[in-house]
């Protein structure tokens, strides 16, 4: 079984965070155009997404929340690769 763990960081003062994933670059939308995120509400900084097919690339941005003001990361892009059970 495949999945991403995904961790940030946030410095200072925060609500929670979104984790807004698509399977093309979001580099150039904007963000009120951005997809629904797939968690939203996280109170810790990682995310494990369990929810990806081996081989495919898959792009991330993170909002996170201070009260109402959302604030919108940069893209990353992760390789679902292999799952490996250590014998």
């Amino acid at each position: 079984m495949a999945g991403i763990q995904l961790e940030f960081a946030q410095f200072g003062h925060f609500t929670s965070f979104d984790v807004i994933r698509s399977m093309a670059s979001m580099a150039s939308v904007a963000n009120a155009d951005l997809p629904t995120p797939i968690a939203t509400g996280l109170k810790t900084m990682y995310y494990v997404d369990s929810d990806v097919v081996e081989g495919l690339i898959y792009y991330y941005k993170v909002r996170v929340w201070r009260g109402a003001t959302g604030f919108v990361s940069d893209e990353i892009a992760a390789f679902a690769g292999p799952s490996y059970r250590w014998l």
